[in-house]
């Protein structure tokens, strides 16, 4: 099994370049096109859809049998249930990547009977990917890469936090999880999942707080932030599942307590 595992992450790292190749040759055009989703700020991209659909195309021709979870559904809306299921997130950040052009990330992931397998955060206009696969270790670019988080003080931690701020509850929610900074060292937002999960994992930061995010913003990152000795689990304490959105707290376990016990006295918590 592990040399299957060895295989496929291989393969998806190649893949991966591919991706990154044909993210820019749409950057070299300039202007990004792009719409609106859900609401004004949700943005896609044509290049969303290009990458997702490239990945998907590459999955399917060689395991059919594996389930495809995506953030733009391109071509899979016909769940299949399959002990294996990738989470793919072509753009995580599109809002950075339409306004800024960089910022952004590819992130794909692979788990087997809901165990991480391997997880891929490329940044793109970087140039640096950091991947874990198991059984193998993890690595930044072609360089192997050791991970592992320093017990914090709340007091001396930075955290990221990031909210729908376009939605009431989302920012009534919002403006309750940002009454912690007093007790803490400071507050970022990123605007990518990947990337605060990413920094949490580096110990650049030492927790993340948000109360919505859909498991292919989370199924990669994850297990980055497990591999240093973080804990990830929703606003309850509980592991993700990455069957449904979810909230999500990551952080280092010297904090993870304290962080949860705050979020768990927020009105809004108490009311949902």
């Amino acid at each position: 099994m592990q040399q299957q595992y060895k295989e496929i992450y291989q393969q998806t790292l190649h893949w991966v370049t591919e991706a990154r190749h044909l993210i820019y040759q749409y950057l070299e055009k300039g202007s990004i096109k792009h719409q609106s989703k859900s609401h004004v700020n949700d943005l896609v991209t044509e290049v969303d859809q290009v990458v997702e659909q490239f990945f998907v195309d590459k999955i399917n021709q060689l395991f059919p049998d594996h389930q495809i979870i995506g953030e733009e559904g391109m071509n899979h809306s016909q769940v299949r249930q399959s002990e294996y299921v990738w989470y793919i997130d072509p753009i995580d950040g599109t809002s950075n990547f339409v306004t800024q052009q960089r910022d952004f990330a590819i992130s794909i992931a692979l788990y087997h009977q809901g165990v991480g397998v391997f997880g891929i955060i490329d940044d793109v206009k970087q140039n640096e990917c950091f991947h874990i696969c198991s059984g193998i270790g993890c690595f930044h670019n072609d360089e192997p890469l050791q991970l592992k988080l320093q017990p914090t003080r709340l007091l001396d931690s930075i955290l990221a936090i990031s909210f729908h701020f376009t939605s009431t509850n989302g920012l009534q929610f919002g403006k309750q999880l940002i009454e912690i900074g007093p007790h803490i060292r400071g507050i970022r937002s990123y605007g990518a999942a990947t990337f605060s999960l990413l920094r949490v994992a580096l110990g650049q930061i030492q927790g993340y707080l948000v109360p919505h995010l859909s498991p292919w913003d989370i199924a990669a990152g994850q297990l980055l932030v497990k591999e240093a000795g973080g804990i990830v689990t929703d606003f309850s304490g509980k592991p993700l599942t990455l069957d449904q959105p979810t909230t999500l707290l990551a952080a280092h376990p010297s904090i993870h307590q304290e962080l949860l016990a705050f979020i768990q006295k927020l009105p809004l918590y108490q009311k949902d």
